[in-house]
Formats: structure tokens, sequence, C-alpha cells
């Protein structure tokens, strides 16, 4: 997934890398230079020599520092246009995941994904693969230098080496379980957070405060825990490796002190960059063994990023997609059977609704009433059974196509941040000004948008949480007016409105909707009194079916769920 992203920038990784091996060059050229220095020109005194050499250093130092300033400047703009395009990617995602895997995931889970792992990515590419790049190549120029320099002395440090890496190897296996549970953990904290802040309102109102901090604290410890364990794997190796590194400098101090001038080739020019080398033969391993917590992070962000992409998007198609352009309204409900987490809510259900017909769907809390909705939708998909919309079963139609045919007023209604007239302008965005207005005076929405401070250009903060539960209701109302699409359900669209403006929805029916298939989920039964057909479920099964009178006669389910309301 991440070399997928990072394709359509290889131009700047490719000068970022050459950057990077270039600085490498001019870090291995120091202490051979030093080296030089002393042997031409400080034991022989040879001042024209030494001149040479200092300009030959401050130029290799000067061409140095410009290649760190290029590797860090395409590193960085990799890593922002590669997180750029992921955060894109990821949001379509997000939009794009069925109900059933948002119901699995969870909002804190998602979010985690876009506010934690991107970062930890981006920390990646801008920093942590030009180090990674930059100690490797480094390691390796070290090592061939010592070799060249002298091998005996060279097999003395790469011993070292040795013993280091397969410490390194042991202490990776346990650090990598350890960050794969930092970011678990720190998933779940912010799942929780999210959590509690969407529902603040009932927690103040229970007095449930000190409950929520203490799921909190318990959740934010075990994150603390978590990364403990990993702090301490990593701060383990730091002392060990500079404990080796002080080792191998004075071994190699100690044996090459005792070569020079015995016929080995060795001098003090070749000893002092011999040293030099060794110096910085544990320099990248350090680095390395630094930037190795970062990078677990990072990989483990990658994988978390990489299961998002896997999971069911919305609404599969089974075979050739099908496209509808003029919906008659047709709705046949087959023998359908679904469930959440394989506990049945509908049980071989059925139900056929005409075109232009108005139908009613009641019953108690939990008979599946806002679930047939869903799948209506296609927000899910039957377990078996069939839906059929004019006569296409809604699994060969895109989610897209099916939902264009729909407009829909949901419980709880929601508003996004914006103008009034940006979100009843959310359904047909191409409506202009007057169409919204009209839509708003049909539904009775317009008096208290005047009140507003800015009319229909006032901004709704907050999902419009300044507005009462029933004006925010009637902008949704106004929203599904202005989408003019053949389909309405309304879903229990009334439960927060008062009687003058349930009142005005009822006649809507018999005039804006009156053409259109109309499917009215109610609690309130005056609301659908006036449907042609009403559908009674309980259980997940249909138990009755009928005008109001008719139910009313039956003595059923109906009526008694009619007279409880009518007796209050």
């Amino acid at each position: 997934m991440l070399g997928a992203a990072i394709n359509p920038y290889r131009g700047e990784l490719l000068v970022g890398s050459l950057a990077v091996a270039l600085t490498v060059l001019g870090e291995l050229a120091i202490p051979w230079l030093f080296g030089l220095a002393i042997d031409r020109g400080v034991v022989t005194r040879d001042r024209q020599w030494l001149l040479g050499i200092a300009a030959l250093f401050l130029l290799v130092l000067a061409i140095t520092a410009l290649m760190r300033w290029l590797q860090a400047y395409c590193m960085g703009r990799l890593a922002s246009q590669v997180t750029c395009d992921l955060r894109v990617a990821l949001f379509a995602r997000t939009q794009r995941l069925s109900l059933r895997a948002h119901d699995q995931m969870g909002a804190g889970q998602l979010l985690s994904r876009l506010q934690n792992d991107v970062p930890a990515l981006e920390e990646l590419l801008s920093s942590g693969l030009a180090s990674v790049l930059s100690d490797s190549l480094l390691l390796v120029g070290v090592v061939v230098a010592m070799l060249a320099l002298n091998a005996a002395l060279a097999l003395i440090s790469c011993a070292v080496l040795l013993f280091v890496g397969g410490m390194i190897v042991v202490w990776r296996r346990r650090v990598q379980q350890s960050f794969h549970a930092t970011r678990a953990t720190f998933g779940q904290v912010t799942s929780l957070l999210a959590e509690t802040l969407a529902g603040r309102v009932v927690v103040q109102a229970f007095v449930r405060e000190e409950m929520a901090e203490a799921r909190f604290n318990q959740v934010n410890h075990a994150y603390l825990s978590a990364s403990a364990r990993a702090l301490r794997l990593t701060a383990l190796l730091f002392p060990v490796i500079e404990i080796l590194s002080a080792v191998a400098i004075a071994s190699v101090l100690f044996a090459g002190g005792l070569l020079i001038g015995t016929g080995h080739g060795l001098t003090i020019g070749v000893l002092i960059a011999f040293l030099g080398y060794v110096q910085r033969f544990f320099q990248p391993v350090m680095t390395l063994a630094d930037r190795y917590g970062a990078m677990q992070l990072a990989l483990a962000a990658s994988d978390r990023i990489s299961e998002l992409f896997d999971v069911e998007v919305d609404g599969q198609v089974d075979g050739g997609a099908q496209h509808l352009k003029l919906v008659r309204g047709e709705i046949a409900i087959e023998h359908i059977y679904f469930g959440y987490r394989n506990i049945p809510v509908l049980q071989d259900l059925s139900l056929v609704v005409h075109p232009g017909q108005h139908v009613g769907l009641v019953g108690p809390s939990g008979a599946g009433k806002s679930t047939l909705v869903h799948l209506l939708l296609r927000f899910y998909d039957v377990w078996d059974g069939q839906i059929r919309l004019d006569g296409v079963d809604l699994r060969k139609l895109r989610p897209d196509t099916l939902r264009r045919q729909f407009s829909m007023v949901a419980q709880e209604p929601f508003l996004f941040s914006g103008s009034v007239l940006d979100n009843i302008r959310f359904s047909r965005v191409e409506a202009s000004e007057a169409e919204v207005r009209e839509a708003a005076e049909l539904v009775g929405a317009d008096n208290f948008i005047a009140a507003l401070p800015e009319g229909y250009q006032t901004d709704l903060r907050d999902c419009g949480e300044r507005l009462s539960a029933g004006q925010r209701q009637l902008l949704a109302l106004a929203r599904a007016v202005l989408a003019d699409r053949p389909i309405v359900i309304l879903d229990e669209a009334t439960s927060t409105v008062d009687p003058e403006t349930e009142q005005r929805l009822r006649q809507m029916l018999t005039t804006v909707f009156r053409s259109r298939t109309c499917l009215i989920v109610a609690h309130r039964l005056t609301t659908i009194r006036d449907a042609d057909v009403i559908v009674v479920l309980d259980r997940g099964r249909i138990v009755e079916r009928g005008t109001h009178n008719d139910l009313l006669a039956l003595h059923g389910l109906y009526w008694r769920l009619y007279s409880m309301q009518t007796a209050k």
C-alpha cells in the first residue's frame, strides 16, 4: 500500500536518495582527509599539501551541507504529498465503507487512522526513510573503508558489530510486539474519547462524569503501560551499544598502537583515520536503533491503514451492475431474513409497495422498522430473500444509483457546519436559493429561519446544536423536499416536532408527496392515519396490515398501540 502511494512521486524519492548517497560519501571522505593531512602534511611539514587538504575539506563540507538540504527538501516534499494523498484516499474509503464495517470498527478507530497513523507515516517518510538509507549506506561505506585501510583492525571492529547485530535481532522481536500493542491501545483511547465527547450531554445529565473519567483513566493507563514496555526495551539498547563502541575504540587504539612501525603499513594518519571510521561505525547503529521505534510505529500504522483498505466497501454488486433512469417506485420485498452479528431481526418478511402508494410502518421498539429502511437503501444486504425496485434486485444496483431514487428524513437529523442554505441544498447542490426557500416554506421552516441572525446565511456550528430538535428536523424535511426524488422515506420524522408541524407534514403527504412512493416509519400513529396501507411489525415479522380503520377493527396490536397513545 505504501509503495503504491509513493510511486507517483518516485522522482522526489530518486533525487532525495541520490542526495543521501552523496551526503554519505562526504561523511566518509572526512576521516580519510584527516589521515592524509597528518601523514602527508603534518609529519612532513608540507604546507602546500596541508593548504590543499584544507581547501578540499571545506569543499566536501559545503557539498555535504548542500546535499543535506536537498535530501531534507525532497523527502519532506515526498512525505507531504504522499500523506496528503493518503488522507484523501482514507477519507474517501470511510465514505464508502459499509455500515456493517462502521459498526464493527467504530468512529474512534477510523479517526485514529487519520489523526495518528497518517502522521506516523509522514514522520517515517520525511526523516525516517532518509535516515535509514543514510545510516545503511554509511555502515557499508565505513566497513569498506576500514577494510581498505587495515584488514586486521577491521576484523576486530567487525567482531564487535556481529555481536551487536545478534543482540539487535533478539531485541527487535520483542520491541515489535510492544509497538503494535502501543498503537492498538492508543486507538482505544481515541475511540473512547470520541464516544464520551459525543455523549457528553447524557454523561452530565446522569452525573456520570466520575465514571467516564474512570473508564478513560483505565484505557489511558493501558496505553501508558504498553508505551512503558516499548520505552524500556528501546532505552536498554543505547547504553549497551555505547559500551560496545567504547570497547571497539579501545581495542583498535591498543592494537593499532602496537602495529605502528612494525611493517604492517600502519601510520599515525591511518590509525587516526581508522579511529574516525570506528566512531562512525557505531553512529549509524545507534541512529538505526533510535529510529527503530519510530519505524515500528510507522509500519504498524501502515498495517492498520492497509487493513482499512481491505475492509468491505459499501454495496458490492452481484453480477453486472444495472442502472435505473426513470423509477416508478415499486418495491417488492420477498421472504427476507436479516440481523446483526448473527442475531436475526427480520424473519420471512414479505411486502409489496406499489408506485405512489403511502405505506406506514409501525410496531414496538426493536420490531425491525428502521432495519427495513436500511435494507431498502442497501446500507446492509439481506441474509436471504430478495428486495426488488421496479423488478430489479437491489444487489444488482450500485448503491449510488439506488440511493438517488430516495429522499430520506431520519429520526435524528444531522446538520453540517455551514449555512442554513447549504444544509438544505445538501440534497441538491445545483438548486437555486429560490428553490431552497420554497422547500423551507412548504415544511414550515421559513419563519424560524427568518428569525435567525443572518437568515438563510446563518452559520450552523456544532451540527446546529443551538437549534431545537424540532427546528433541525424541519431543515431535514426541507432537504428531502428539495431533493425531489420518486421515493420518500420518513423514519420517525415527526418524533421531535410539535403537533402543528406534524399536521403540516400530514398535509405534505397529501400534496407535495402525493404522487411519490412513501414509507413512513412512525411511533406517533396519528402521522400515518391517512396512509394507504399500514404495516404492523412485531419481532421482525408482519403481524397485521390494512388501513387505519381496518386495523382498529381487528382489536390487535395496532389497536393497543393506538389506544395507549390516544388515552394520554
